[in-house]
């Protein structure tokens, strides 16, 4: 299943969201839409109420090969300002979020 994610500052800002955390992003209302890269499998993301390009992004965090068997999969907060193009890792253990709950120096 494919969601459509419609920025709410520019309505042609879009993040189609894939399967396994595969997402891509598009300023032209998906007439171009190139690959997003987080460095891992995004799954949710929330836009910043007025901020174009800002957003949040929860990914599950990566078990190292030989931790298999001890690893607790939590999940870990992300932000870009750049829609994507850059990642910032702003917390760990994140079961929900929202900007409202978050302060991001400008």
């Amino acid at each position: 299943m494919l969601d459509i994610l419609i920025s709410p500052v520019d309505r042609s800002l879009v993040i189609f969201q894939g399967t396994h955390g595969i997402n891509w992003k598009s300023d032209n209302c998906g007439q171009d839409v190139v690959a997003m890269n987080a460095g891992r499998q995004v799954h949710l993301f929330e836009w910043h109420p007025t901020e174009r390009n800002w957003l949040l992004a929860s990914a599950w965090q990566d078990c190292l090969e030989d931790e298999y068997e001890d690893c607790t999969l939590n999940r870990e907060l992300y932000v870009t300002k750049d829609v994507g193009e850059n990642w910032e890792h702003i917390a760990e253990y994140v079961f929900e979020f929202s900007w409202a709950k978050v302060r991001v120096r400008m």
